[in-house]
């Protein structure tokens, strides 16, 4: 496969351009930002996900059981809206006037296998490659500090969004009923890895700089809904992800 040549506005402009059509946005995301907004704001104002133990020496005792059914409602929020945004884009729409309503079917079901796939498997990769460096410079220079595990764990986190771009094609893969194994989805990205890696980047990133800027501002007796209000940005993120994955998986397959 040829490395692709299309310009940044090429990929972006579509992108961005499906939330110009404000009617459509406004029944697609209506539903999930309110479910979004309840779920952060009851867990925030009512489940911490951690709280102080007033002891000699204070210590963070974290809710695990808060954290959990937080992430996973939320989860289950932003990938059915991202399963919805695959479809418009690759099927188009009967009527745009209907309320969009999360819903976790087949579709979504698969897409969150796929997810935990690529990231699971990401992560592994991404933890070998960083564990390799900093084995060699132990070896090389053995007073290196600190710790080699805080290495893995920064270098891991580093280049996990490498390898999530370079097997992205696994998710909308599912929603156009298309097979997509990690190995044919790393074919799929090969030798554009590090450019769709910024493209993504930019698209995932803008409307969480939008939004944590607009939260950064607000009063600090409205923390709580400033919190609350920042992770609608994550779901927003996660739509623009979407559409931007929905446009650029056809045109990698159009130059295989």
């Amino acid at each position: 496969m040829k490395n692709l040549s299309l310009p940044l506005f090429y990929l972006l402009k579509p992108t961005f351009s499906f939330f110009f059509d404000f009617k459509r946005i406004w029944h697609l995301i209506a539903i999930p930002a309110a479910l979004t907004f309840i779920v952060v704001f009851i867990q925030q104002r009512f489940f911490p996900f951690f709280d102080m133990a007033m002891t000699l020496r204070p210590t963070i005792i974290f809710n695990f059981k808060s954290i959990f059914i937080t992430m996973l409602a939320l989860l289950l929020i932003f990938i059915s809206i991202m399963v919805r945004i695959h479809q418009i884009i690759f099927f188009g729409e009967e009527n745009k006037n209907v309320f969009f309503i999360p819903f976790v079917k087949k579709a979504e079901l698969l897409y969150l296998f796929g997810f935990f796939k690529i990231f699971i498997f990401s992560t592994f990769i991404a933890c070998a490659i960083t564990s390799v460096l900093v084995l060699l410079v132990k070896k090389f220079i053995p007073d290196f500090p600190p710790p080699p595990p805080i290495y893995i764990a920064l270098g891991t986190t580093v280049f996990i969004p490498y390898f999530l771009v370079r097997f992205f094609a696994v998710l909308p893969a599912t929603v156009a009923d298309k097979e997509s194994s990690l190995f044919s989805a790393w074919k799929l990205t090969s030798g554009n890895g590090v450019v769709l890696s910024i493209y993504y980047m930019l698209s995932a990133l803008t409307p969480l700089l939008i939004i944590a800027g607009i939260a950064s501002v607000m009063p600090k007796d409205l923390e709580v809904v400033a919190n609350t209000f920042s992770f609608l940005g994550l779901l927003l993120s996660c739509m623009v992800q979407a559409s931007f994955m929905s446009y650029l998986y056809p045109t990698l397959k159009e130059q295989m």
